[in-house]
């Protein structure tokens, strides 16, 4: 499998996570489920907390991160581990997305870059699951 790099993140590893982890919804025929059943509604929400922050940093005159951004991406993480700890899909999605590992590359690089890129990856993530079917019906 692709590798995601530090500095550089290869969006075609995002489509292939969201492939190798598409399943037939054998209770609805021609649905899919992705991540073990990880509802649209539940990416969403992951979605908005990396939105939130992206807003702040994106419009930010700052290379680096400051020590505030820092601090809310270590909470975002806090955040994504408590869902992950509800939801069992939450989980093998944050797991084979390796989001975490992402998050801790943007935290030790402190660039504005970083997190841009690590927004985007983020993004292709939901944009596959989205084009190979992903939905709630």
């Amino acid at each position: 499998m692709t590798k995601i790099l530090s500095g550089n993140i290869d969006l075609k590893f995002a489509e292939q996570v969201v492939i190798s982890n598409k399943k037939e919804n054998f209770k609805r025929k021609g649905s899919y489920l992705f991540f073990g059943g990880l509802t649209t509604s539940k990416l969403r929400n992951l979605m908005s907390l990396v939105n939130h922050l992206y807003i702040k940093i994106h419009s930010s005159q700052n290379k680096m991160l400051t020590d505030e951004n820092i601090d809310e991406l270590e909470y975002m993480k806090v955040k994504f581990y408590y869902e992950a700890g509800r939801e069992k899909t939450v989980k093998l999605f944050i797991e084979q997305t390796r989001l975490i590992e992402k998050i801790d590359e943007v935290i030790q690089a402190g660039t504005k870059k970083e997190f841009i890129e690590f927004s985007r990856y983020f993004e292709a993530l939901v944009a596959y699951a989205k084009y190979y079917g992903m939905g709630d019906k």
